[in-house]
């Protein structure tokens, strides 16, 4: 009979026992999965790879069960607040193999045959998954092991030449080092019954309308409106299906020189190609996708006694290499060559796909413990930069332009595009947004009845990026045409700004920019005091105090703060076999002064363009300075009072948005709320438990006169669980929301 040595534990030395089969190098190989994948910065849509696996494997293992523990037959797990535990799966001993060096090897294999009718119109059943009949490899894994080296290395896959197969590798030393890499494909079908519109015109920078291309005379179409009057429409196209697939390869690497120290190193790459629904100009067509997504991330652990530190850097970069999408209007009458007076006929429409980013982070974390009080400080600080530096694009089809026969008649493409090449104050998107975090945190325990928290948190988000302004030049009425004495051309000068006819306020509010955006930044901390008392065997209160403060810039308030009361009630032995779970809260949410004027009047625009900031200081300075001599920091004289109020009251239509605060923006209005929360688990036999959730909250704006004034909500959920043997769970739940 052979023996096994005692295995070490994960942390400590390099010598390490004999393991038990492939379990340990699973178990090792489960517990750093959650990392391997790493956050995904710029593109927001990638999630986290946390385990290999597809729709027919999610778990990623052989699909055919084990019978369960010994010692699971005719019992019942439960958590802490009594809820059933399904019972869990024996792990696999099969008898391992070994060869002459010493290592011990198993593995195993899963195939069958898919039949059926998997291209069948079922697009929500294919919606991440691909079933091609035939035979196929659903699983597969080897794993061997040295006792005497304690090297070890794994392999597993399954979906074999499938849209949705996964591979995934592992080898290395135990607690010295280790290696990962990972493929996997994943599959994503909105529908296999799109009627299409729209054709792709080959180079995925244009799509044409179905019946037609440079003109729907090609097709004999005529009238106003040729879409809705087309016999072809009576006809519809053939179904087309809508999907794209995610491709994603990473590696992960860890060293772990000693029982204190570890490093890591982390890089996945992702690709996403296909196609997925969007909305064109009332009929709906396709956008083309093509992704592309990289990240890099590194770290290094210390623990020692009573102390951790991690420390973590990574970058993302993400890039779509479709810049533009032209699509022709369907709604629109084709005339070749264009008419005089096609301005007021757009038949190009210009998208431009998410923009190419980048994001850097670095964050660090620090845990101490103290003797005093078994007290535990944390510590956490971050800092995340994004940015992108897209080319901006025309508004209008330069194309469609250039043929214009009244451009050709008194004006050129250029006079469109101003000094800088467009009609905007840069060419280039210039954005960047940087983010701090700071993270305090402090729990004790002066007795063992008591706990103590206090924390405090700050996160700073800071827009760097500059004023973006644009022009309209269809406010000309022709591409030729001045505006008081100066042509389109002179709109913008060679610094990116307007220039003197704009910087006068009766010019700007006239014809100025048609879009104007400052960088938001804004800033939110909170504090915390919270406290949890034991005072009775299976009872304990917890009272908890939340302050956030947010202040901004550019918004209609500076400042916003809210206080937070919330109260906790815990019964664990409520008639001995029901936990009972009960909160309730109260918050109160107030700010500063609240001006609707901020970043949607001309003035406002005026002001900041011209170096004054826009505030009601700034606001007050200018009329009390009006009809003087001042200036403003742009050298540029102080509007007089019958200019600011004719742009405060009238111009470009915006009289009527100002309202005095009385229709607040949600995220900026003074609110009041209340919350109950309540939770009842009941055992009401070893196998059988009922639970019942219930939610009252009530919202209110008080100083909305219009729009949202209220918002309440009654939840109520009951749900049974019933585990009659091991290898059978029922459940079932009513909710209703009122």
């Amino acid at each position: 009979m052979k023996t096994q040595k005692p295995l070490l534990p994960l942390g400590g030395g390099k010598e390490m026992g004999r393991p038990q089969r492939k379990l340990l190098a699973i178990c090792v190989g489960a517990a750093f999965m959650p990392c391997i994948a790493g956050v995904a910065w710029a593109d927001s849509a990638v999630g986290v790879d946390t385990a290999s696996g597809n729709a027919l494997n999610p778990p990623g293992r052989v699909t055919i069960p084990y019978l369960s523990a010994a010692d699971s037959y005719d019992t019942v797990r439960r958590s802490p607040t009594g809820q059933l535990y399904g019972i869990p799966y024996a792990q696999p001993d099969p008898e391992a193999e070994r060869t002459i060096n010493g290592w011990l090897y198993s593995g195993n294999f899963e195939f069958g045959f898919l039949g059926g009718s998997p291209d069948a119109k079922y697009s929500k059943f294919r919606e991440y998954k691909d079933l091609k009949k035939g035979l196929s490899l659903n699983y597969f894994d080897f794993a061997a092991n040295n006792p005497d080296t304690a090297n070890f290395i794994q392999v597993f896959g399954g979906g074999v030449g499938q849209n949705d197969q996964f591979y995934s590798l592992q080898f290395g030393h135990y607690n010295d080092w280790r290696v990962r890499a990972f493929y996997n494909e994943t599959p994503h079908v909105f529908s296999d019954t799109f009627k299409p519109i729209y054709l792709l015109n080959g180079n995925h920078e244009k799509l044409n309308p179905l019946y037609g291309t440079d003109a729907y005379t090609n097709v004999g179409i005529t009238g106003a409106n040729p879409f809705l009057t087309s016999p072809v429409t009576q006809s519809l196209p053939a179904d087309q299906e809508v999907s794209l697939i995610r491709k994603k390869a990473g590696m992960r690497a860890d060293w772990t020189p000693s029982k204190s120290w570890r490093f890591y190193v982390n890089t996945t790459y992702e690709k996403r190609d296909g196609e997925r629904p969007f909305g064109f100009m009332a009929v709906e067509g396709v956008e083309p996708i093509d992704y592309k997504t990289s990240d890099l991330m590194a770290g290094i652990q210390y623990f020692q006694g009573k102390t951790a530190v991690n420390l973590r850097a990574s970058l993302s970069i993400f890039q779509d290499d479709i810049k533009q999408l032209y699509v022709d209007s369907p709604l629109v009458e084709r005339e070749v060559p264009y008419p005089v007076g096609a301005l007021n006929q757009i038949y190009t429409f210009i998208y431009t796909p998410p923009p190419n980013n980048k994001a850097a982070s670095i964050k660090g974390d620090v845990l101490r413990r103290f003797d005093f009080w078994n007290s535990r400080f944390t510590g956490t600080v971050s800092w995340t930069t994004s940015r992108n530096n897209d080319s901006l694009r025309m508004p209008l089809n330069p194309g469609f332009l250039a043929n214009d026969t009244a451009m050709a008649a008194g004006g050129t493409a250029a006079d469109w595009n101003g000094v800088n090449g467009c009609p905007m104050s840069r060419c280039k998107s210039d954005l960047r947004v940087d983010s701090k975090l700071y993270l305090l945190g402090w729990t004790m325990d002066p007795t063992d009845d008591l706990t103590l928290r206090a924390n405090a948190r700050r996160y700073e988000n800071d827009n760097k990026s500059p004023i973006f302004y644009a022009a309209n030049p269809l406010l000309m009425g022709s591409p030729n045409a001045t505006l008081y004495g100066v042509p389109f051309s002179g709109f913008f000068n060679t610094a990116n700004a307007f220039s003197a006819p704009l910087n006068n306020l009766g010019a700007f509010t006239a014809a100025g920019p048609s879009y104007f955006s400052p960088p938001r930044s804004d800033t939110q901390t909170n504090y915390t005091l919270s406290g949890e008392y034991l005072f009775a065997r299976k009872q304990a209160l917890d009272l908890s105090y939340e302050r956030e403060d947010f202040s901004h810039t550019y918004r209609e308030r500076k400042e916003t703060w809210e206080d937070k009361i919330k109260a906790t009630y815990v019964n664990r032995g409520l008639f001995d076999d029901a936990t009972l779970r009960t909160s309730w809260e109260v918050d109160k949410k107030r700010g500063s002064f609240y001006d609707p004027l901020v970043t949607t009047r001309p003035l406002a625009s005026f002001m900041t363009l011209n170096g004054l900031p826009y505030s009601r200081d700034a606001l007050k300075w200018m009329i009390t300075n009006a009809d003087t001599a001042a200036v403003l920091p742009s050298g540029i004289p102080v509007p007089t009072l019958a200019q600011m109020q004719t742009a405060i009251l009238g111009n470009n239509g915006s009289g009527g948005q100002a309202n005095g605060g009385d229709f607040m923006k949600i995220d900026q209005a003074d609110r009041g709320q209340e919350v109950i929360n309540t939770r009842l688990n009941w055992s009401v036999r070893e196998d059988f438990d009922l639970g019942l959730s219930l939610q009252m909250q009530w919202i209110d704006y008080p100083h909305n006169n219009f729009g949202l004034q209220k918002n309440n909500q009654n939840s109520i959920n009951l749900d049974a669980n019933y585990q009659p043997s091991s290898s059978t769970q029922i459940t079932a739940f009513y909710s209703r929301q009122k």
